[in-house]
């Protein structure tokens, strides 16, 4: 028998109807389309994106009071399609149905001899493919650790490392979503509302604000903490490691740093050659190289630029995406704004002069002092 439980479960599930259209639109772009406040859904957000055979399917978020079943029927579902592109459009419906999702993660993936994986580990809402690209991280981290296991090379403590570093990256991807959703449908998030809207607003032509359109972060590379297998304070520390072209050969890939890996354990070393003491060394888990030696110029700036080391210098980088939600969600947090229009406007100035500012922890000790004073003094608090 097992006995498990799950922690952060979102109270309900958000509910959708979905259809496959098979629609003739020779003006619609092929890219994947959101609608925030779609007119022709009721101010809900609708996607849609392009399928094989002129399909496109569609999604309708639905209000709070709709009943799912009612709603995706085929006559319910034509009648909301036709709010999108017309009621002269020809089209059939492939398929309706509704779906939801909720959030939830196991407190340990592994059980005895039982681990789990996937969606048996963990369940996340579709934003930024996360679900199917979690599964597929969580049997790359497992698999060579069980090999290792059963072949006599590793103990348990391995196996065990397993669950402290996917949990971690489940419950990251499960933040990383409710941040999408909240943006999408802010619901009984009042504090996200003005900051959304100011973000909406200025987006066209300001890029900071730009990248906090927030339908859906692509899923990407967890970034492990300490752990078992992960040590020392570097910046890289538990990141995945790029793929970098080393050497281009004929206007092709000559080398790439994936390349040169051995299929257990690596140690790169940024020189010409192997120091004897270390090649010396007879482990059938270790290789060694000397990536320099597999370099051209152009492929160690790249090397320095995407692999910072402690004895290359880093150039100034902007702040990252994972910056920028954070900065977001410590804006919402502000809600002793002024109400109505002034609030609305004093959002837009903060992320104005946020767009100024490109030092992430000087933003933050502003928003940080922000909040310890008046609404009407935010402002004057931003450096």
């Amino acid at each position: 028998m097992l006995e498990v439980s799950c922690d952060w479960p979102d109270r309900g599930m958000y509910l959708r109807p979905i259809d496959d259209a098979r629609l003739d639109l020779q003006g619609w772009p092929e890219e994947r389309w959101t609608w925030l406040d779609a007119g022709a859904n009721g101010g809900r957000a609708i996607w849609r994106h392009k399928m094989a055979d002129d399909t496109w399917r569609l999604d309708f978020q639905l209000g709070p009071d709709e009943d799912a079943e009612a709603a995706a029927t085929p006559a319910a579902m034509r009648r909301r399609v036709q709010a999108l592109v017309g009621v002269d459009a020809q089209f059939d419906i492939a398929w309706s149905g509704a779906w939801g999702y909720r959030h939830e993660c196991l407190d340990d993936l592994r059980c005895g001899r039982v681990i789990f994986a996937g969606d048996a580990a963990h369940l996340v809402a579709p934003f930024g493919a996360r679900g199917g690209n979690g599964g597929i991280q969580d049997a790359d981290n497992l698999g060579w650790k069980l090999a290792l296991h059963l072949q006599g090379h590793a103990g348990e403590a391995l196996v065990d490392s397993y669950c402290s570093e996917r949990r971690p990256a489940a419950l990251e991807n499960i933040r990383q979503a409710r941040r999408s959703s909240r943006f999408v449908f802010p619901a009984n998030h009042a504090a996200v509302v003005p900051w959304r809207n100011a973000i909406i607003a200025l987006a066209p032509k300001h890029p900071l604000a730009a990248r906090m359109i927030n339908t859906g972060r692509l899923s990407a590379p967890c970034v492990y903490g300490e752990s078992a297998l992960v040590r020392g304070g570097h910046a890289s520390a538990g990141a995945a490691l790029p793929n970098v072209v080393l050497r281009r050969a004929g206007g092709a890939s000559g080398a790439t740093l994936h390349g040169l890996l051995g299929p257990w354990f690596t140690a790169l070393v940024m020189a010409e050659r192997v120091p004897e003491r270390c090649a010396a060394r007879d482990d059938p888990l270790l290789k060694w190289v000397a990536v320099a030696a597999h370099c051209d110029d152009a492929g160690r700036q790249r090397l320095a630029r995407q692999l910072p080391l402690p004895s290359m210098k880093v150039l100034s980088m902007a702040m990252s995406q994972s910056q920028l939600d954070d900065l977001l969600e410590r804006l919402s947090a502000l809600t002793d704004c002024p109400v109505g229009e002034q609030r609305d406007r004093l959002a837009r100035l903060v992320l104005l002069l946020a767009e100024r500012v490109d030092d992430f922890a000087l933003l933050c000790a502003a928003v940080d002092e922000a909040a310890r004073v008046d609404g009407s003094e935010l402002a004057l608090a931003i450096p």
